[in-house]
């Protein structure tokens, strides 16, 4: 449900607030007095909502370097629909390694109701049918949410053959959003852009995108953050607090290991922090 859109965000007026268990307020001040600054990883985050959309602009410092994200609701200036974009972006630091190619791999979960288990299918015509093969499997003594699959255009690929899991292989937004590297002191961040859209069938979509170094077929993890939405049928769309981490879930390592499996990929992991995993 994601693909490449020339959009322009869309603002309201009657500013509210709105606090970190989703209670509204009348206003900015009032949701700070009330609700107190939103801790999350250390950073403090306040949102503010404007009628029923939600700007939410976060930074996490990570040992390798530093997460921002900026998430809102837009309008597609082509079909006039109303789209959610998230722009990922990671900042190497000097401590973390040196990496000619810093690439991002996006997981996803798209329902199309409360329901945790109604994730949406993917029918022929749709050039994506085989995200319903490669989608995890609910198991909650491992901690893996079911339903979540790499981020990719399935028409771009074919089931035993090598194909990229890399988002911007697939979804390049090339105007907004760039692969990253640090060599010889030099840093270009790493970032993707996403439009989910078709609302009109989605209620909620839940992301987790990770950083890594990329050398041939091995990658290192760099930092990771889960963001998404959700519009009710009848009541305010809303954007959750992103949360960022250094190493990704179990469910995107399922959903990674999935994908590999399908398209005959040979991609090791080099990183210790996942070694609780393998």
């Amino acid at each position: 449900m994601t693909r490449a859109a020339h959009s322009e965000k869309t603002f309201f007026s009657s500013e509210i607030g709105i606090c970190a268990d989703n209670r509204i307020m009348k206003n900015r001040a009032a949701a700070i007095a009330s609700c107190g600054l939103n801790i999350i990883g250390g950073i403090s985050l306040i949102m503010i909502a404007i009628a029923d959309s939600v700007l939410a602009g976060e930074y996490f410092e990570l040992p390798q370097g530093t997460i921002s994200a900026d998430i809102g609701w837009t309008t597609d200036r082509i079909t006039l629909e109303d789209v959610l974009r998230g722009k990922i972006e990671f900042i190497p630091n000097q401590e973390g390694p040196s990496c000619k190619s810093i690439k991002m791999i996006q997981v996803a979960k798209v329902l199309e109701s409360p329901d945790i288990f109604d994730d949406h299918q993917w029918d022929l015509s749709s050039g994506n049918y085989d995200r319903n093969f490669v989608r995890t499997l609910h198991n909650e003594e491992s901690g893996i949410t079911g339903g979540y699959f790499i981020d990719y255009l399935g028409n771009h690929c074919v089931k035993g053959k090598p194909c990229s899991p890399y988002y911007r292989d697939h979804f390049p937004n090339s105007d907004e959003s760039q692969d990253g590297a640090k060599e010889n002191g030099a840093i270009t961040p790493a970032a993707i852009v996403d439009y989910p859209f078709g609302w009109g069938v989605i209620y909620n979509i839940s992301l987790e995108v990770c950083s890594v170094c990329v050398s041939d077929r091995i990658i290192t993890f760099l930092g990771c953050a889960k963001w998404g939405a959700t519009w009710p049928l009848l009541s305010p769309r809303y954007i959750p607090p992103v949360e960022a981490s250094r190493a990704p879930s179990q469910t995107f390592m399922r959903a990674f290991d999935n994908f590999n499996r399908y398209y005959s990929n040979d991609i090791v992991v080099f990183d210790a922090v996942m070694a609780s995993y393998h």
